[in-house]
């Protein structure tokens, strides 16, 4: 019968049990790592955007997706009295 083949800590493949439960153990601390990463809520948006990139993307009918980048270079000040409430 064969035994299962888990990973040691170099990347290689062995066939001894003995390594199994260690690196099976830094695996979920490394998933763990990320799903904290990914998972971290969403900041409120800076009050001064100048120097921050914007990226967008769009799809019109049929066409490939479009892309536009750019960056903020100055930031105007916005009347509120102007947008019209729903």
């Amino acid at each position: 019968m064969k035994t299962p083949l888990a990973k040691t800590a170099s990347g290689q493949r062995s066939r001894t049990g003995s390594g199994h439960a260690s690196v099976s153990v830094i695996m979920m601390k490394r998933k763990a790592a990320h799903k904290k990463h990914r998972s971290r809520p969403i900041s409120h948006p800076p009050r001064n955007i100048v120097g921050c990139r914007i990226r967008h993307g769009w799809k019109d009918g049929d066409e490939p997706q479009r892309e536009w980048k750019r960056t903020i270079l100055d930031q105007i000040p916005v009347n509120p009295s102007l947008y019209h409430k729903i």
